[in-house]
């Protein structure tokens, strides 16, 4: 398992562009194409003051911790994970501009809960083949969009 962050040098894949910009683009895309009820009944089940824990698999540049992290109440810690360590070196950029992404409240919402630590997340490099390297067994949910939006069935 290899922790990232987007000061890391000399990524082990190139990064391109064209994909970076493809994600910034997809994300207002996917948030007009979400379940409302779907989301609710998420935010419903992991509401509380419990703490609690999310893994994203194919996170990319973590669009799925964006979204659901400030409308989440409960403390939470996030693993982001995706085998193409070009974005998940993106994500502390997305995290840091989320205010570009989210409205103005949620922005200062997530700013907020990431400094006090009642949010906090790790952007990691691994294939999916090797997720027995994350703490899994205190995992509360997973959420997997962009493997089930992208992925064949054959991939599976």
């Amino acid at each position: 398992m290899k922790e990232v962050s987007s000061s890391s040098p000399n990524p082990s894949q190139p990064f391109v562009a064209a994909e970076f910009e493809w994600l910034c683009q997809r994300y207002r895309f996917d948030v007009r194409s979400r379940s409302a009820s779907l989301l609710d009944d998420f935010l419903e089940r992991f509401s509380g003051n419990k703490s609690r824990s999310f893994v994203d698999l194919g996170t990319g540049f973590g669009a799925n911790f964006l979204y659901l992290a400030a409308q989440l109440e409960c403390p939470q810690t996030w693993y982001l994970v995706d085998r193409d360590e070009g974005l998940t070196q993106r994500v502390d950029w997305l995290v840091a501009h989320a205010h570009y992404f989210l409205d103005e409240q949620a922005a200062e919402t997530l700013r907020k809960r990431l400094q006090n630590g009642s949010i906090s997340y790790r952007a990691i490099n691994l294939e999916f083949t090797a997720l027995r390297q994350l703490p899994t067994e205190t995992v509360d949910a997973f959420v997997a969009n962009a493997v089930f939006d992208l992925n064949t069935p054959a991939q599976y």
